[in-house]
């Protein structure tokens, strides 16, 4: 009997049977078919999946090195890589938001995350201000084809200036960057980030979603060759990040929360599943933290919240509660 590697995030163990005289108590066969399964336990399926995904080659090459990737094909024709534990799967999207929305939809469509994994994009843009330089973490989206905002989770704090990102579907050259300009924070230009936060939103919420981007132009053309050893300089800022997430996620797992309490709240806000499973993740931060939330939020509640608009407003205090 031989063991048939599979991600890590797969509730599950696949076995060949080639070779088997007998199968063992507790596995089940899978019919017309040359395997059988043993499904594991809830307090087996504890680990964290980071899945990384990043434009183009030349962007993640040291990465690769750095974390000593494998390569390992989950979908045919889209290039992943994997840890040896298998708990990182770094996968290249290639080129633009459509090429990034079919690539994530794919690989998080099979490796199908968890609660508890995390969703981190890695790559390059353009700066719109010749000042601009280093790496930028996004706190909006834009995709300018479809006018569309997204909204990262803020709550993730680390040493990077937020940037807004604006997802473009043609390389800009100098003079067009200068459209994008704006006067309250700086603006980095790429072609993915908005079509991998669509697709990543079909599997994870905003809370588990991280995207940075270090500036590599100002509308000139880059060789791959510079970009790579560009890429290289934020390798070790990136795996921090990943060593960040990886930590805060494993305590949280571990976290209570007043489920009571959050119930109450999500009726009272009109939630949809969206706002409780970010009301929730508010609640796990609240209680990793060890801040009580529950008598601001019963005096939040002696207010009249009508709609689900409203509820939105009050997600949004809830939040500033744990910024504060």
């Amino acid at each position: 009997m031989s063991w048939i590697p599979v991600p890590a995030a797969s509730p599950f163990r696949l076995y060949s049977i080639s070779g088997a005289d007998a199968f063992p108590s507790g596995f089940q066969v899978i019919p017309g078919s040359l395997f059988f399964i043993q499904l594991l336990s809830l307090s087996e399926y504890t680990v964290v999946m980071l899945y990384l995904f990043v434009p183009l080659y030349s962007e993640a090459a040291d990465l690769i090195h750095h974390l000593q990737l494998k390569k390992r094909n989950y979908v045919h024709g889209i290039d992943s890589f994997v840890s040896a534990e298998g708990q990182t799967v770094l996968t290249l999207t290639g080129s633009g938001k459509d090429s990034a929305i079919a690539v994530i939809s794919a690989i998080l469509a099979v490796l199908v995350p968890g609660r508890d994994d995390f969703m981190l994009m890695f790559g390059s843009g353009a700066g719109t201000d010749s000042r601009m330089h280093g790496l930028y973490q996004a706190c909006v989206i834009e995709d300018e084809v479809l006018n569309r905002r997204y909204y990262p989770d803020m709550m993730w704090k680390t040493d990077v200036p937020w940037a807004y990102f604006v997802t473009v579907s043609a390389v800009k050259g100098k003079e067009e960057l200068q459209a994008y300009r704006n006067s309250d924070m700086p603006v980095l230009v790429d072609m993915e980030s908005a079509g991998a936060c669509y697709a990543g939103s079909r599997h994870l919420g905003p809370h588990q979603m991280l995207f940075l981007r270090f500036v590599s132009d100002n509308g000139e053309s880059v060789r791959a060759e510079d970009m790579k050893e560009m890429a290289a300089g934020y390798t070790q800022k990136i795996v921090s990040i990943m060593d960040m997430l990886e930590s805060v996620k494993q305590q949280q797992k571990n976290v209570r929360v007043d489920e009571a309490l959050l119930e109450e709240t999500a009726r009272y806000m009109h939630a949809s599943v969206t706002m409780e499973r970010q009301l929730r993740q508010l609640f796990v931060y609240a209680a990793a933290a060890g801040v009580d939330l529950s008598d601001p939020i019963r005096d939040l509640m002696k207010q009249e919240c009508r709609t689900r608009e409203e509820g939105k407003k009050v997600l949004h205090v809830i939040a500033e509660m744990l910024d504060a």
